[in-house]
């Protein structure tokens, strides 16, 4: 049912005027039950969320490049979200295999509240990122923007403007994961199981999801080549997107205070801290994590001065999604 859906969704996007050679057709691969399950999500919440923002017809679609990406756009009557078989095949690789990171950790906590779900919880980490994903480029629908997910700095002139558009997605992302690991512990977990420290590791996970996920793209680990020279120079006013110091430093920080508002049990420390702790694991055996940690530390009063500039700036730009959608807190 699910590739039928997706063969038809094509012959519409065809029709628009995306062209063949662009749309990947993922019938014969090897992943194609992870692609069937992320199509039906999407194809249902763009439905849903399409409606609610009156936005026209929006269509999902997996973009043919071996490049780890995504993207929206629109043409003034459709919209588009576009996923790269390289985004989905690399990020399934290194987070979403499962037993591949939690079995052989040291994370007893985390082995036991794996015994008592059938998801396995790398999986939950993989759906947790493309999650953001799909939110993050679904603002940029509503925004009546174009884009593309790219996680380290592009050599482009700095705009305001851009970058609000990419705090604004970033935030609704984050809050739809916090949303979504909230809702799986209501729905998903065993009432054996369902406890505070239980309840508090899938909100670490789900937000440790976020920051690998854009650890991996700066630091260039998506790029199976490795022919780009990486850098991670911080900066503020510069780049297409802000910063990914910054970006995480908002993004934990609204993550947080979603779950907060919510009656989740957390702080931005306590979290900051046992993401620390998960990543460092995830990221043994190389200094990623300590080069992050240590960017922060040292540019953190930047970093909050920025995010205050673009908060601000954001509460003066009625194209924004905080600004019509009440879930922003």
């Amino acid at each position: 049912m699910a590739f039928e859906n997706y063969k038809e969704n094509k012959r519409k996007i065809l029709e628009i005027g995306i062209p063949n050679s662009i749309i990947f057709d993922y019938e014969n691969d090897s992943l194609r039950k992870v692609y069937d399950q992320y199509f039906l999500w999407c194809e249902e919440n763009l439905r849903d969320y399409s409606n609610r923002f009156k936005l026209g017809p929006c269509y999902f679609f997996y973009w043919n490049t071996s490049e780890a990406n995504a993207g929206a756009a629109t043409d003034g009557k459709n919209s588009f979200i576009r996923f790269s078989k390289g985004y989905m095949e690399q990020l399934h690789e290194r987070v979403g295999t499962k037993n591949k990171f939690f079995k052989n950790s040291k994370f007893t906590g985390y082995h036991n509240l794996q015994s008592g779900i059938s998801d396995s919880l790398e999986y939950l980490l993989f759906q947790c990122s493309t999650i953001f994903t799909f939110y993050h480029e679904f603002a940029h629908c509503v925004q009546k923007q174009s884009s593309s997910l790219n996680e380290r700095p592009e050599n482009r002139s700095y705009s305001l403007y851009h970058h609000v558009c990419e705090y604004d997605a970033d935030l609704n992302g984050a809050q739809f994961v916090s949303m979504y690991m909230q809702q799986y512990y209501t729905d998903m977990l065993p009432s054996a199981i369902k406890n505070e420290k239980n309840f508090k590791r899938l909100m670490y996970m789900g937000i440790s999801s976020i920051v690998i996920t854009f650890l991996l793209f700066l630091n260039g680990e998506f790029d199976s080549d490795k022919l780009e020279d990486t850098s991670t120079t911080f900066y503020t006013k510069a780049s297409t997107h802000p910063h990914t110091y910054v970006r995480l430093y908002y993004v934990i920080n609204h993550y947080v205070k979603n779950a907060k508002a919510n009656g989740v049990k957390i702080d931005f420390q306590d979290t900051f801290n046992s993401v620390n702790v998960l990543c460092n694991e995830f990221f043994n055996g190389t200094d990623i994590l300590k080069d992050f940690i240590t960017g922060i530390k040292n540019h953190f009063d930047e970093i909050r001065k920025y995010e205050m500039e673009l908060y601000q700036a954001s509460l003066n730009s009625p194209f924004c999604i905080r600004h019509k959608v009440k879930l922003f807190m």
